[in-house]
C-alpha cells in the first residue's frame, strides 16, 4: 500500500513539473509577442488620443 501512495505522489509531482516548464513557455511566448506588439505600435503621448480614449471624464480633457 505504501508503495502506491509514493509512486502516486511521484506522478503528482511529475506532473505538476510537466505544467510549471508547460506554462514557462507559453508565458515566455506571450511576453515575447507583445513586447514586440509594443515595440512597433508605441503608445501616443498626445493628449487629443489620450482624452478621445477615455471611457468618462477626465479633468485634463476639454468638453467637447
Amino acid at each position: 500500500m505504501k508503495t502506491y501512495v509514493f509512486i502516486g505522489i511521484l506522478i503528482i509531482l511529475g506532473w505538476n513539473l510537466w505544467a510549471i516548464d508547460r506554462d514557462k513557455k507559453l508565458f515566455d511566448a506571450y511576453d515575447n509577442n507583445q513586447s514586440i506588439y509594443r515595440l512597433n505600435r508605441p503608445p501616443s503621448t498626445s493628449l487629443n488620443y489620450f482624452c478621445d480614449n477615455q471611457a468618462g471624464w477626465h479633468p485634463d480633457c476639454s468638453k467637447k
